[in-house]
């Protein structure tokens, strides 16, 4: 069920009750129901708690990178996919279908080159992506 099941324009509009208001004792009474937190909270959980510190970010800042290097690339005129975008920057997988122009295009907007990866780990991944796009059947 949505959140809002229905548009703005079409909620009935309400005010507020003066007297709860002022009878509301802090720590004491509930505006919400028991039903209503527990299910607030299960849709604030984050996935994999017991991850160290800093994971969630990580994945948030990997998405977002992914994301930068295929609208940047996708501007230009670049027909990359986003999935094919995601392969190529974490698996160096070209697509087989795509210029080798294209492929470095991406590759130059990835997080190694932003220098989110150490240098030697993105000589690596270039390599990689190079010897793949030159050795395909």
């Amino acid at each position: 069920m949505p959140l809002f099941p229905n548009p703005k324009l079409k909620r009935i509009p309400v005010g507020y009750h003066r007297d709860f208001l002022e009878n509301y004792r802090p720590n004491v009474d509930n505006y919400l129901t028991s039903e209503d937190k527990d299910r607030l909270v299960k849709i604030g959980k984050t996935q994999g708690d017991n991850q160290p510190a800093g994971t969630y970010a990580q994945q948030i800042l990997n998405r977002l990178l992914i994301d930068l290097s295929w609208n940047s690339s996708h501007l230009e005129g670049n027909t990359y996919s986003l999935l094919d975008t995601e392969l190529l920057i974490y698996e160096g997988k070209p697509a087989g279908n795509k210029s080798p122009k294209e492929t470095q295009m991406i590759f130059l907007r990835s997080p190694q080159q932003m220098g989110m990866i150490p240098f030697r780990a993105a000589c690596m991944q270039y390599n990689l992506c190079i010897y793949n796009f030159c050795n395909q059947t």
